[in-house]
């Protein structure tokens, strides 16, 4: 009999037992024995702490949590494989815990000769080593020598970087004249047909004037607005509302209309009633 402690999927292939380890569905704790074979159920509720497997045509599967087994035995053909996920159970902090005592020497003690094979270690064997990647080949000099050109680097862009400083106020190199500022934007308003904008602006300027000379706030609404400039210009405050807070112009016609009231109640306000 040959048993097996704590084998990966390689140690199964090469003694060609069917099984598959699940290292995700490793076990820790207390679990019972859950089948007849003699060893586990003299030992009962052992101490386990490893991988479970997966294994079809074991003829007993022991320490079960449903869909895998902590040990489980295979005929292979030329001999019986007894094969459990838990070395931690035959260590010697845990042999006086539970039944672990009991199933070591159920599972060894079944032949006069006893034959202990420790594997090699896993840096010895060819399969076991991990390729080297270009950052291991560098030798450790370069490393710190890139870190300390980075750091390098770092305090040089600390060093040579500028603040942020007060704002420079520059002369133009040219000076724009308010009218020729105005026409253009006019122009711009009548290319796009832009006749609602056209209004809007004229209004507000017209109300900013207007709040400005007669003292109201400049979130003042618009009802103040209207009976200060009514009681001021002499107009009615119905035709001072349609003036300053009416629909917009739909056309060109409406748009210089507006503007011919919008100045004449500007005027009127400054003339007094």
């Amino acid at each position: 009999m040959l048993v097996v402690i704590g084998p990966t999927d390689r140690e199964l292939r090469a003694l060609d037992v069917v099984a598959t380890p699940l290292p995700h569905a490793a076990e820790t704790g207390k679990l019972p024995a859950r089948c007849g074979y003699p060893a586990a159920a003299v030992a009962g509720t052992i101490q386990y702490d490893g991988d479970t497997y997966a294994a079809p045509a074991a003829q007993h599967e022991c320490y079960s949590n449903g869909a895998a087994a902590g040990l489980f035995v295979d005929d292979t053909g030329a001999g019986e494989v007894v094969v459990l996920g838990s070395a931690r159970t035959f260590s010697n902090d845990w042999l006086d815990n539970e039944g672990d005592a009991a199933l070591g020497l159920g599972l060894l003690s079944s032949s006069d000769h006893l034959l202990w094979v420790v594997p090699r270690p896993p840096t010895q064997a060819p399969a076991d080593n991990r390729s080297k990647g270009l950052l291991d080949l560098l030798p450790d000099r370069i490393l710190w020598a890139a870190l300390e050109l980075l750091i390098a680097v770092a305090l040089l862009a600390l060093w040579r970087a500028r603040r942020i400083g007060p704002v420079v106020v520059e002369p133009l190199p040219v000076v724009v004249r308010a009218t020729e500022t105005v026409e253009g934007r006019a122009r711009l308003l009548h290319a796009a047909r832009a006749r609602d904008t056209a209004g809007a602006a004229l209004r507000s300027a017209t109300a900013e004037r207007l709040r400005d000379r007669l003292g109201l706030a400049a979130d003042a609404p618009a009802p103040a607005v209207v009976e200060s400039v009514a009681r001021h210009s002499g107009w009615r405050a119905a035709d001072v509302e349609q003036v300053l807070y009416g629909p917009p112009p739909t056309d060109d016609v409406d748009l210089l209309r507006l503007s011919r009231e919008l100045d004449q109640l500007d005027r009127a306000v400054r003339s007094g009633p």
